[in-house]
């Protein structure tokens, strides 16, 4: 039986702010996923266009000529990212900014400030739903796999 090798998920962020892009690729490269940085809402729809992309993580108040709801309805209707799971996040507490991004297409939406743990927990149930991870190749996994091992090897020295 052949073994289908997957790649690393390639997850694309997209925020104004240098602080969350270093937090939140920080947390998801120490999982083990791939993390490509757009600093714009139209990079970031050009970059997922045309690149293997198997996330989106956008804020849906980016600024600059199309919101991160904006990017993500644009993304839903475009043919190679209508089926990319998109997470949205906001500083904003308002209820309507939850409803608007559900209603732009985005799979989940979550109010800053969001964990590592939590951001990989979404990540990794969105991936394994939409068939773009294996629970054998997740990177938490086999971190977990890892970590199970070593703790295996200690017990019989």
């Amino acid at each position: 039986m052949a073994t289908r090798h997957l790649r690393t998920p390639s997850i694309l962020l997209v925020s104004n702010s240098v602080d969350e892009r270093y937090v939140y690729t920080r947390a998801l490269r120490a999982a083990g996923y791939r993390v490509v940085l757009a600093e714009t809402t139209m990079l970031a729809y050009q970059i997922a266009t045309t690149r293997p992309t198997d996330l989106v993580l956008t804020d849906v108040r980016c600024t600059g000529s199309m919101t991160g709801l904006e990017l993500t309805r644009r993304l839903r209707t475009h043919t190679r990212t209508s089926t990319v799971p998109i997470i949205v996040i906001t500083s904003e507490t308002r209820r309507q900014d939850a409803e608007l991004s559900l209603k732009a297409g985005a799979d989940i939406f979550l109010e800053k400030p969001v964990p590592g743990d939590v951001l990989r927990e979404h990540v990794v149930r969105l991936l394994m739903a939409c068939g773009r991870l294996s629970s054998q190749s997740s990177p938490t996994h086999k971190l977990l796999r890892s970590i199970d091992d070593d703790a295996r090897a200690n017990d019989r020295r």
